[in-house]
């Protein structure tokens, strides 16, 4: 039994069997380089070229999954984009209906005779604006002043005030104002009685 081939084999065959087994290496890492794309394809083969590889191939990740994202947060931005645009024609709509309506108006077509039926204006006036008790405005030098035609009310001082309305109120009723103060007050309130 032959258990050394070198033995049998001159000088010549044994340069040529090697020859082919390193063919046959190349040729196998030639079809795992072209299968993968990779040139080294573990640490054994180029530790330092793998390592380098590995790293650059994590940071071409990263840097894939972040223009993901910007991707992802330009389509957001162009979404909003067409909403503002959407939002900015029905504006422009809006405005221009309402000049129409301004026109008719001043054109004698339309005319504008106060709030709906379903609806109170309330009219102040410096008779109908009557402390609570005296005692409780504070100081004696503020004022009470009524502008705007009867629509505003500006009260300077500490003041309970009242004022009688004819109106009842029901659980469908909607009290709409606007308010502002010049300073930051402990209270300010609005409140509904039948008996003072």
């Amino acid at each position: 039994m032959v258990t050394d081939v070198g033995n049998i084999l001159t000088a010549a065959q044994n340069a040529q069997l090697l020859a082919l087994k390193k063919s046959a290496t190349q040729v196998d890492e030639g079809t795992l380089r072209l299968s993968t794309g990779l040139s080294v394809n573990s640490a054994i083969d180029n530790p330092a070229n793998y390592f380098i590889a590995r790293a650059l191939r994590n940071k071409a990740d990263d840097l894939a999954r972040l223009l993901d994202g910007i991707d992802q947060n330009l389509n957001v931005i162009k979404e909003a984009n067409i909403g503002i645009d959407a939002e900015l024609k029905i504006l422009d709509q809006a405005e221009s209906y309402l000049q129409d309506i301004q026109k008719k108006h001043l054109a004698g077509e339309i005319e504008f005779t106060g709030p709906p039926a379903n609806e109170t204006a309330v009219t102040f006036t410096l008779a109908n604006i009557i402390p609570y008790d005296a005692a409780q405005d504070f100081p004696a030098s503020g004022t009470v002043t009524v502008t705007g035609g009867g629509t505003q009310l500006t009260l300077s001082g500490n003041f309970w005030k009242r004022m009688a309305l004819n109106y009842n109120i029901t659980a469908n009723t909607v009290l709409e104002f606007d308010y502002s103060s010049t300073l930051s007050v402990d209270i300010s309130s609005i409140g509904f009685d039948n008996d003072t």
